[in-house]
């Protein structure tokens, strides 16, 4: 019976430690691989958006320069801020039509370019479809049209939280180092901790 009971006690201290090192473990992985890899996936985001950007607007600048030559409407160009200063309405009701499809088309590019690095990432992760919906949810909430281009990191990845993650894992440290002073007996000195 008492082989039993310091078994079962052994088996308890193993589930601590199990525990631990398993929560441990997830806040390491969290702030070194998952939020490193949302990160580098916002930094392409954010430059592939920068390039496809320029190359339409410039593709449309070209565009329009090429009708005004051909129209020999330069002159047009220099009196709208004239008109439009003077709120005529042809002159507002382009601004705003121009205003309206720049944000538009920047917004859908944001959009495409984010589901295109989502379908890479589906191909890179493979069947862990509950790794790929977190990955998903976090990296749309970190696009999201609300949120501007220029912040860094991960929605959410703060100081705060960058401080919580630490704190979790020092409490850990502080946790392993108490099971490991109650029930290990460094000195060899025969005691209760030495029956286990």
């Amino acid at each position: 019976m008492a082989d039993i009971n310091a078994r079962m006690h052994q088996i308890e201290i193993e589930r601590s430690y199990r525990i631990v090192g398993k929560l441990e473990q997830t806040a390491k992985g969290y702030q070194k691989s998952d939020c490193q890899q949302l990160s580098d996936m916002l930094k392409k985001w954010k430059s592939r958006v920068v390039l496809f950007d320029g190359l339409v607007f410039s593709i449309f600048a070209v565009l329009a320069g090429v009708v005004l030559t051909m129209n020999e409407s330069w002159g047009l160009l220099t009196a709208f801020p004239d008109a439009l200063m003077q709120g005529e309405t042809t002159a507002l009701a382009i601004a705003s039509f121009l205003a309206i499809s720049i944000t538009y088309i920047h917004f859908s590019i944001r959009r495409a370019v984010a589901n295109n690095l989502l379908k890479k990432l589906a191909n890179e992760i493979g069947n862990d479809h509950e790794t790929y919906k977190q990955y998903m949810q976090a990296f749309n909430k970190s696009t999201a049209t609300y949120r501007p281009m220029f912040l860094k990191g991960p929605s959410g990845w703060n100081e705060v939280a960058q401080q919580t993650i630490d704190e979790i894992i020092n409490e850990a440290n502080d946790y392993i180092q108490a099971l490991n002073d109650q029930f290990t007996n460094p000195s060899g000195n025969e005691g209760e901790n030495s029956k286990v």
